[in-house]
């Protein structure tokens, strides 16, 4: 578990050598090949959440909960309520949530990127290959970045009316947030 957060904060500061502010153009810029060097490294697709505050970029692999949930992961109700308690603990700027979706015959990976002011999203979405044969287990084509002007993520950035028990649950989760801050 712990090598795997590790392994996380590793990796946000290569790419933070690029990129002096984290903001919505940061994660649109870096947040691919961050995620691609978290599945090479891990040779896993974790469903990523990742947003940035203040100069820092915060990192949460949602895939690792399953680890200590025996074996289930993150509802969407909790998904959300955990998203938007963090968003507005840090007034994070902008977030971004990578996930694999089955689409017909198809894995895609998607990638929603959301800013808070102004309002927008943008979606990125590739398809994904699953070779156990090749080294690189994973491989990716065919890129598609789509505006998404009604995004249902933008609603993550409301503050959340939360009972005494789902914090003390939802804050769980904070040691498991990795943060990377990057120079101004």
């Amino acid at each position: 578990m712990y090598k795997h957060i590790a392994l996380l904060l590793l990796l946000l500061p290569i790419c933070g050598k690029a990129q002096t502010t984290c903001d919505f153009n940061y994660l649109d810029a870096e947040l691919p090949k961050l995620y691609k060097g978290i599945v090479l490294k891990t040779n896993t697709t974790p469903k990523i959440f990742t947003f940035c505050a203040d100069g820092n970029h915060y990192l949460f692999n949602a895939s690792m909960f399953q680890q200590f949930n025996k074996g289930q992961g993150i509802n969407r109700a909790l998904e959300k309520d955990l998203l938007s308690f963090y968003l507005n603990k840090y007034s994070a700027n902008s977030f971004s949530k990578t996930y694999l979706r089955a689409n017909g015959q198809k894995i895609e990976l998607i990638s929603t990127i959301i800013n808070r002011k102004p309002p927008k999203a943008l979606e990125i979405s590739e398809e994904v290959f699953i070779d156990e044969g090749h080294a690189t287990r994973v491989q990716y084509s065919n890129m598609l970045r789509t505006d998404v002007p009604q995004s249902e993520y933008l609603d993550y950035f409301k503050t959340v009316d939360l009972t005494a028990e789902q914090i003390i649950v939802i804050e769980k989760f904070e040691p498991f947030i990795g943060v990377q801050a990057l120079t101004k």
